[in-house]
């Protein structure tokens, strides 16, 4: 995958281990702009760029959660 936007998230009264990832400027930024809006509405872990590599290394750093799209 090319270095593309990415956000790994989860719902903040998540009480299982899953949380999300998002790829993509649209997906993200919407994301982004929905949890400043709504406050509580997401949890977010981690955003930023990069490839496959970048966003499984980001995903590494929460070693509690299950990753799901």
């Amino acid at each position: 995958m090319a270095n593309q936007k990415f956000i790994l998230y989860t719902n903040p009264n998540n009480i299982t281990n899953y949380a999300y990832v998002s790829y993509g400027a649209l997906d993200v930024n919407g994301i982004l702009k929905y949890s400043k809006s709504f406050p509580g509405s997401y949890r977010i872990l981690y955003s930023g760029r990069g490839t496959d590599d970048d966003i499984n290394k980001a995903k590494q750093l929460f070693p509690q959660y299950r990753f799901t799209n």
